[in-house]
């Protein structure tokens, strides 16, 4: 007999995803969901970011579900939306909604992924201060407040939460101890980018045994494009890499892993 999760799974119309790829931006998430749709047990959802946990939760659930496709039995779905690590609300939302999700993080190298960042919101047109030392100067004053705005008016969309959180997001401790407090560490999967742009074929079999499919069916797409952009300088580089050394120690304390960052 299916159980009460299986049924909602499987619902007649439309399936709720049994994974999410939470983030984080950056990282790698892109490559990893067009690589883990090629999978034939794994149905990719409308589109690779949806969003509902952080911009669209008051739209409702049936919503979010006309977002899946119907499934063949022992096929999976799920999605991928980077900013969900990040968001203030999405733990305690995807908690309710999806109570036995599986929960897969790509973590890149937070000094790297801050520059990253700096230049892509650059290319987007949402940033408009001309060096990345700027906008991280800036950046306190920017998101000062605003967590506390998107936890107090769940409509609120904070623009300098989504595109000038360059440290901020980097700081993964502090939102993995937001997920832990709705998730078991058994229900997370977290993996590094830099292991996962040089062995993807060895990433993409974890990830398999993880969400309980055939190894070796997925097949390693390449997605989005490559940056160009100058150097960082050393100075911003060895400053960065002291902020954010007692977070990483944190975040190896936490969760149970090695970063060589």
């Amino acid at each position: 007999m299916a159980t009460d999760i299986e049924k909602r799974w499987h619902h007649s119309r439309h399936p709720l995803p049994h994974f999410l790829i939470i983030g984080a931006q950056k990282g790698g998430t892109s490559t990893l969901y067009a690589s883990l749709s090629t999978h034939p047990e794994v149905e990719g959802a409308q589109k690779k970011e949806l969003h509902f946990f952080d911009r669209h939760y008051e739209d409702g659930i049936e919503n979010y579900r006309r977002q899946f496709p119907k499934l063949e039995r022992g096929q999976i779905t799920g999605e991928a939306t980077p900013y969900y690590i990040f968001h203030p609300l999405a733990p305690e939302r995807v908690a309710r909604t999806l109570p036995d999700v599986k929960l897969i993080a790509v973590l890149r190298n937070p000094v790297e992924r801050a520059y990253s960042q700096y230049h892509s919101e650059v290319r987007k047109g949402f940033e408009d201060l001309p060096t990345f030392e700027e906008a991280i100067a800036a950046e306190a004053e920017r998101l000062a407040g605003e967590r506390d705005k998107v936890v107090a008016d769940p409509t609120y969309e904070s623009h300098s939460l989504s595109h000038h959180s360059y440290l901020a997001r980097g700081i993964y401790a502090d939102q993995f101890e937001k997920w832990l407090e709705h998730f078991s560490r058994e229900q997370l999967l977290i993996l590094r980018s830099e292991v996962f742009a040089n062995r993807p074929g060895r990433v993409l079999r974890r990830c398999e045994e993880f969400l309980g499919i055939e190894r070796g069916g997925a097949k390693v797409q390449r997605a989005g494009r490559r940056g160009h952009y100058e150097p960082m300088s050393e100075e911003t580089r060895t400053r960065l890499e002291e902020f954010y050394e007692p977070h990483n120690r944190r975040l190896q304390a936490l969760v149970g892993e090695r970063f060589r960052w």
